[in-house]
């Protein structure tokens, strides 16, 4: 389990950084009540903490745990987006798969920020900026100098979260064809985009297989919505887009 270093009640994300456009919902929700109950402990005055340096010590401790948990489980979350990247860096320039990388880091940025560590919390909000500013541009296609843009800008995340890359792989293209293919239906809303992709989905085959149950936990998505949108994967074929 990695070491890190628990933030101090001081250091705060500045206001002027925060981006709060994330999802609530279910993500990470046994987390969230892990954390919550930790955060709802009464933090010790400084005279205190001097008088009681064990005390002091085992909630050093306990942050410690709750940060280097979090990291855990937000790596595996994570490891997706590795493979989204590594395609836009071999060539897939579709804004359509920025969007689904945005998905899924944006319910991470409230996450991380909650748990206090502060410059992963910083190194998300400039890869998410970069990531919306890519999707506000008008071509539908990704020039060079915004495949570096993003590749630059993910460093600090790839590096904060311990992340390695994992390689170009048609799986990614796969599932964009089907992001492409769902948006085009007119019960498909945004929403529903958000909260599916938002889960990080590594390939076709990941959302095939898995059971409604656990997708409707992942999701938040009402359990018909989910069979709908399971239904539809099983049956794509990339061919369909042609």
């Amino acid at each position: 389990m990695p070491t890190v270093s628990p933030t101090t009640s001081s250091a705060k994300v500045p206001a002027g950084l925060m981006d709060e456009n994330f999802l609530d919902g279910d993500f990470l929700s046994d987390l969230d009540r892990a954390f919550e109950s930790i955060q709802a402990a009464p933090k010790p005055a400084p005279s205190v903490a001097k008088k009681n340096p064990r005390r002091a010590k085992k909630q050093r401790a306990e942050l410690e745990q709750m940060q280097a948990t979090f990291l855990d489980v937000t790596k595996v979350h994570l490891r997706p987006v590795l493979r989204y990247l590594k395609a836009i860096q071999m060539g897939a320039a579709s804004k359509d798969l920025c969007e689904i990388v945005h998905y899924v880091i944006g319910p991470v940025i409230g996450k991380t920020r909650k748990v206090g560590l502060v410059n992963e919390t910083k190194a998300l909000i400039a890869f998410q900026r970069d990531l919306k500013s890519v999707v506000r541009t008008s071509p539908r296609k990704l020039n060079d100098e915004n495949r570096t843009k993003l590749m630059t800008s993910f460093g600090p995340v790839e590096k904060g979260f311990r992340l390695e890359f994992r390689g170009h792989s048609t799986a990614v293209a796969n599932l964009l064809g089907f992001y492409k293919a769902i948006r085009k239906r007119p019960d498909a809303t945004d929403d529903d985009m958000k909260k599916l992709f938002s889960i990080g989905i590594p390939s076709l085959t990941m959302l095939r297989k898995s059971s409604i149950e656990e997708l409707v936990s992942l999701s938040g998505l009402r359990p018909d919505k989910v069979a709908g949108l399971r239904f539809e994967a099983r049956k794509f074929n990339i061919l369909s887009l042609v």
